[in-house]
């Protein structure tokens, strides 16, 4: 994985570039400093384990950073961006 920062006039971009592959270690919704209550959520749903789309972009976006990620067509970008963006919403 690469991570790099770019510039474009006063805004500051943050850059993941992953290849994924089969040897990606799994990582539990629980390790990823979520809120109680979104984790609760994710188990009532049978959601234990994040993506390697998820793992690696639900961290960053928790920082405040701007995440652009591409991964295949049903490996949980959406949920990469919807969860940590609902965590987002509620500590405002």
């Amino acid at each position: 994985m690469l991570e790099k920062k770019f510039l474009y006039g006063e805004i500051e971009f943050f850059c993941i570039i992953a290849v994924f592959n089969i040897f990606f270690l799994s990582m539990l919704f629980s390790e990823l400093s979520l809120l109680p209550h979104i984790q609760t959520a994710l188990k009532k749903q049978g959601y234990t384990e994040a993506t390697p789309i998820q793992a690696q972009a639900i961290p960053h976006i928790l920082a405040g950073r701007d995440v652009l990620g591409a991964a295949q067509t049903g490996t949980g970008k959406t949920a990469a961006f919807a969860i940590p963006t609902l965590q987002l919403l509620y500590q405002e």
